[in-house]
This record gives structure tokens, sequence and C-alpha cells, in this order.
């Protein structure tokens, strides 16, 4: 029950972020959920969009480098331990996490996370009480 991440690589200048929304907003995309990792030279921004693929080909066509990842979103009720639980379970499950970034804010709260080792997935869900969220209810998220 993977969701489709857009991955953006970018140079680390001014207005480049800008430009990269401002192709998927002309084309009626939304930005569901965004997290930017950068260094001085180069950034990679994680998009969470309601049609993944669309985003990706306008975007390459634009001159960007653009590919698609999977990841899994997961809502967690909105209580102290709920995230720590989770992350336990990841462990036990023998997977590890390569990134995790908030997809909302409200509640129940949800999350993006890729995983080093997607066999694991059933495995991490089964043992804890999380749930996983499916394309549609993500991809739709306002």
């Amino acid at each position: 029950m993977y969701i489709e991440q857009l991955t953006v690589f970018m140079e680390n200048v001014a207005g480049r972020i800008q430009e990269i929304t401002a192709v998927l907003g002309a084309n009626d995309i939304n930005i569901v959920s965004l997290s930017i990792a950068d260094t001085h030279e180069f950034g990679i921004a994680r998009f969470i969009v309601s049609d993944p693929e669309k985003g990706r080909q306008l975007l390459k066509e634009a001159g960007f480098t653009a590919k698609l990842s999977n990841v899994y979103a997961f809502a967690l009720d909105n209580k102290p331990g709920m995230l720590t639980n989770t992350l336990k379970c990841i462990k036990e499950s023998g997977s590890g996490i390569e990134y995790l970034y908030v997809l909302s804010t409200s509640e129940p709260s949800s999350f993006i996370i890729k995983l080093d080792n997607d066999s694991k997935i059933l495995q991490f869900v089964e043992k804890g009480d999380i749930i996983l969220l499916d394309e549609e209810t993500v991809y739709n998220m306002n």
C-alpha cells in the first residue's frame, strides 16, 4: 500500500523552488506535502502531489531532474508516545528509516516514511496500532 512521492533534485539557488511549484500549480497539480533537504549547492525537494506521474513528466519537460519513489503514508492518534511506538515497531521489524516527514498535522497526525526494506512493511503495521493511508486518501488531502 505504498504511495508515490515526487522527488526533485535541484540547484540551491534563489527562486528554484518557486519555479518547481509554478510548473505544478499551472497544471492543476495540488501539493499535499513538501519536504526540502539541502546542502550549500544542491537540494532535494520531496513532494506528495495529487498526480505524481503527471507532475514528474511536466517537471522533466521543464528541465528538472524528477523521479518517483515509493513511500508509505500512515496515520497515528495525536497523543504522546504514538510516534515512538511506531518507530519501535519499525526497528523491531528489521527495517530502517531513510527519512520521515509530516504529511498532515490534522487529527489524526499523518506522516510520510521511506523504509530501506519495504518487504517488512506489513510486519510493522501488524505489530503496532498503525493505519496505512491509501493513494486516494493522501493525494486528495486538503
